[in-house]
């Protein structure tokens, strides 16, 4: 998922449960954001690019919805969701 103005992409690598921070002017990896003992399982970003939300999904807990802050690159929240929630949009 890119940011509103491109120059960040978040991709959610659900075999280590991270989010990688990509710059997209040199294709490198500037960040990784530890999610916990959760998978990702969507991203999206919000209008401003200043959140990153990540649907997640846990066998050992309830799934949630962490909210990562673009200018720390770190989960600043975690919002618990129903169990079967596998998607994420950010509405204007």
């Amino acid at each position: 998922m890119l940011n509103p103005v491109g120059s960040r992409a978040y991709v959610a690598n659900s075999n280590s449960n991270t989010v990688s921070v990509i710059d997209t002017a040199s294709n490198t990896v500037v960040g990784t954001v530890p999610l916990g003992n959760v998978t990702p399982r969507a991203i999206a970003i919000n209008p401003a690019g200043s959140r990153v939300y990540v649907a997640t999904a846990s066998s050992t807990s309830s799934n949630s919805v962490s909210v990562i802050d673009t200018a720390s690159n770190t989960v600043v929240g975690t919002v618990p969701v129903c169990s079967s929630s596998n998607g994420i949009a950010v509405i204007r």
